[in-house]
């Protein structure tokens, strides 16, 4: 079923799997319904009324017994504290669940959370509750209705901390936030050389479908969809570092991509921060070498 980006709504991906697409692409949700319960990959508080709506449709004879955050953005796991105390068991890699834990040590982070959601913020009483009970050093296995889900910790792309929701049997990758799909993000926390290699090593996932961490589910064409991403990548740093090279300044740069073949993607309010992050890595990295594009690798 089609939805549209800026209204958002649920997308079925096949049979007992769905997206539950954010208004204006701010974060996706993955639900993977079962006989003997539901799986459900992230949860925005800002968006709860319409992921609690779709679950309440979707999943009234099958809980929610798994909960799986990708990384430890609050996009993508202010909800975790509903779900644990419903029963489910909370799981992010091991990185995302200790910064996870260390974040909701801070005020300013719990401030942030609500802030997403005033009408909820009661419920962030005890913010240690949004702390994820188990973390995944590598990998791992859930069999949920005789099927198996992979949950694979990627390492540093998109955050420290990056691990995607695997359905071998369905072709379906949840990639969170390694994959953007016509929708920009910050890159406030994005490796840009290591990102690369895991968009390369995300490619040989068999995966028919992927639900990106921002923007509409690519369904029938997942390898398209993780290509499309790392060209975004590569040539967004190729035309920093010609920019910075021609000693254009980082405000400048940012009025520097009107012609650019993504400059129309949705969020575009979120380009110019894209634009900085990656301007200051290839600043910081040229200390170190001569830059050539990170997908050709770095000359020393």
């Amino acid at each position: 079923m089609a939805v549209d980006p800026e209204v958002g709504g649920l997308v079925e991906l096949g049979e007992g799997a769905y997206c539950q697409v954010s208004p204006r692409g701010e974060g996706n949700q993955g639900i993977f319904v079962t006989p003997e319960g539901s799986l459900l990959v992230d949860g925005f508080i800002k968006h709860c009324n319409a992921l609690m709506a779709s679950l309440n449709s979707l999943t009234r004879s099958s809980p929610v017994r798994y909960v799986v955050n990708t990384h430890d953005d609050g996009d993508h796991f202010s909800l975790n504290h509903l779900f644990r105390r419903k029963g489910a068991i909370i799981l992010a890699s091991e990185v995302c669940r200790a910064s996870i834990h260390e974040k909701m040590k801070e005020q300013v982070w719990v401030d942030h959370i609500r802030k997403y959601n005033p009408e909820l913020a009661r419920d962030l009483e005890n913010p240690a509750d949004l702390t994820p009970q188990i973390g995944i050093e590598q990998r791992a296995t859930i069999t949920l209705g005789g099927e198996n889900i992979e949950l694979v910790f990627m390492g540093h792309g998109h955050s420290r901390g990056d691990l995607v929701i695997y359905l071998p049997e369905r072709r379906v990758l949840f990639a969170g936030d390694l994959v953007f799909s016509g929708a920009h993000g910050r890159c406030k926390t994005t490796d840009f050389g290591g990102i690369l290699t895991i968009l390369d090593a995300l490619s040989e996932f068999e995966c028919d479908t992927v639900v990106p961490g921002h923007g509409v589910p690519v369904v029938g064409g997942g390898a398209e969809a993780i290509a499309t991403y790392r060209d975004y990548l590569v040539t967004l740093q190729e035309r920093v570092a010609e920019l910075v090279d021609r000693g254009v300044g980082v405000e400048e740069a940012k009025t520097k991509f009107g012609d650019w073949k993504y400059a129309d993607w949705g969020r575009p309010e979120l380009l110019p921060t894209a634009i900085e992050h990656a301007y200051k890595d290839y600043v910081w990295r040229s200390r170190f070498y001569k830059f050539q594009a990170l997908h050709e690798g770095p000359k020393k």
